[in-house]
């Protein structure tokens, strides 16, 4: 199954637009837009089936699948090729049992996501793992808008060549379109 997923007025303006596109605002009537998946096509899974599918993947070392972000691609970004992903297979951390906050709050049983005990301690990763790898299918289109074209490679080529240099020295695979850990960059 093809999973799509794409920008759309949350207004309900009739408008589609690629998650690859830059564009901020609904271009009708100029209110902001989310992320809308072909809840159709997913629906043709049952529950039970996309929790098997979701527990099969969960922290293995299956390319992107092992990350707990992209474990879950056709709910988070299924228009992202595979290839594309940059990944430390975040995020997987545990729950804790938080007793006396929940005594404190009238809760019998509170547990806690701690997302900055990852083995980076940032919960910012969940986020930017996607960021990244849609930013890496987008560059080379916006790579063809000079002044766009600086500043994006006065801040994006640097955190991707960074990716590069720390997968090479901590085993991280990253995307085959990153330069090699060798290669000089030079603007």
């Amino acid at each position: 199954m093809e999973f799509r997923a794409w920008f759309q007025c949350i207004n309900g303006c009739s408008g589609q637009y690629e998650l690859t596109e830059i564009i901020y605002r609904c271009p009708d009537c100029g209110d902001l837009l989310e992320v809308q998946h072909d809840m159709d096509l997913l629906k043709k899974r049952s529950g039970d089936e996309w929790k098997r599918i979701f527990m099969d993947r969960y922290r293995t070392n299956d390319w992107p699948y092992g990350s707990s972000v992209w474990g879950k691609k056709e709910l988070v970004c299924p228009n992202v090729d595979n290839d594309n992903v940059v990944s430390t297979f975040e995020g997987g951390t545990n729950l804790f049992w938080a007793e006396r906050l929940g005594k404190q709050w009238g809760l019998e049983d509170l547990w806690i996501k701690q997302c900055g005990m990852a083995h980076t301690g940032s919960f910012k990763d969940l986020g930017m793992t996607v960021l990244v790898s849609v930013v890496i299918v987008v560059a080379p289109v916006i790579l063809t808008v000079p002044a766009v074209a600086v500043v994006l490679i006065a801040l994006i080529v640097p955190v991707l060549f960074s990716v590069r240099v720390l997968a090479a020295a901590s085993a991280i695979v990253p995307p085959r379109c990153l330069p090699a850990a060798t290669s000089t960059v030079a603007f």
